[in-house]
């Protein structure tokens, strides 16, 4: 019995691990703007989302071994058929997928869909991918040189499966969260220092009039799409706010909000997330607070490209690098 246990436990790995490997569409390189989508559903947290007509991705892996593959695309659906990429390996048309029939699931659901046919890959391929109307969505692609295999739905199922290499040698980029501390911005205008060891770094940020500003200029190392957090002190009654914005677009309104006290508080410091996914390019970062009100207090920024990232802990808080000063 065991013998027959191993023997299905070994060609079950051989189906999951084998030849099969998988190409994450936002590591891809782009052409024209595309946006993005994030998810604990996502295969690596996140999704392409194409905005416009007429988007492409194109780019050369490592074939990890030699044969014939099957394409599994993975793409969120609607039901309706014009939400859409067409997939070529080495100037081949494989298919076309996206917004395949729901067959019974919800509207938005994540499906999958398998090239009618091979293709025989040796050394590296080439993928193109076009998608033709903006509103699509693009998740994963699998290759599997087993007829038989199906991809699981589950996040993490997909994410045991081999990442393909680029063949320009770059690999997929780790995850990167920095925090920015309030007393690291240059005041414009006067600002008390409030000290405690419930801040972050151990200080925070009070302007004495509205229009105050705190400004700094700070490298980041590699662009993406970043949520964006920020601490302030709330006492629930919504006017003790600043505005923060990223080279010069405003991102939010931050500061004492209405619905982050529990029933026995009457203050707290709170992360407030922007609640939208913010476009950053590498280089030049150009932070700037602007105190709507001089009560206002403000102890610091987070922003992450890590779809599961939360600043939960001080102490997780604290050990986040920071981007290097201008």
């Amino acid at each position: 019995m065991k013998k027959i246990l191993s023997m299905v436990a070994a060609a079950t790995a051989l189906s999951i691990f084998g030849g099969n490997f998988r190409v994450e569409a936002e590591q891809l390189k782009q052409i024209g703007e595309w946006s993005s989508e994030s998810g604990k559903e996502l295969s690596g947290g996140r999704a392409l989302l194409s905005v416009q007509n007429g988007l492409k991705l194109s780019d050369e892996i490592i074939v990890p071994c030699a044969g014939k593959y099957y394409v599994w695309v993975r793409t969120k659906s609607f039901g309706e058929g014009w939400r859409n990429v067409e997939v070529s390996v080495n100037g081949k048309k494989v298919g076309i997928f996206g917004d395949e029939p729901l067959n019974g699931k919800a509207r938005g659901s994540l499906l999958w869909k398998r090239s009618s046919a091979p293709v025989e890959l040796d050394g590296t391929a080439k993928i193109d991918i076009k998608a033709p109307r903006g509103s699509t969505r693009l998740d994963v692609l699998v290759f599997a040189d087993d007829e038989a295999f199906v991809p699981a739905d589950d996040a993490a199922a997909i994410g045991a499966i081999e990442v393909a290499k680029f063949a320009d040698g770059r690999v997929a980029a780790k995850p990167q969260t920095l925090r920015i501390e309030a007393e690291d911005l240059t005041p414009t205008g006067t600002w008390n220092t409030l000290e405690g060891v419930v801040m972050a770094g151990g200080k925070a940020m009070q302007p004495t009039a509205a229009g105050d500003e705190l400004n700094g200029t700070f490298i980041l190392e590699r662009g993406g799409e970043f949520s964006v957090w920020v601490r302030v002190l709330t006492f629930g009654e919504g006017y003790r706010q600043c505005r923060l914005f990223l080279n010069d677009t405003q991102i939010g309104v931050f500061g004492d909000e209405r619905n982050q006290l529990k029933t026995d508080q009457k203050s707290a410091w709170v992360w407030v997330p922007a609640g939208r996914v913010v476009k950053l390019p590498a280089g030049e970062l150009k932070v700037k607070i602007v105190a709507k009100h001089s009560l206002a207090r403000f102890d610091g920024i987070i922003i992450s490209d890590d779809p599961d990232f939360s600043p939960n802990s001080m102490r997780e808080v604290n050990a986040l690098p920071v981007p290097e000063k201008k």
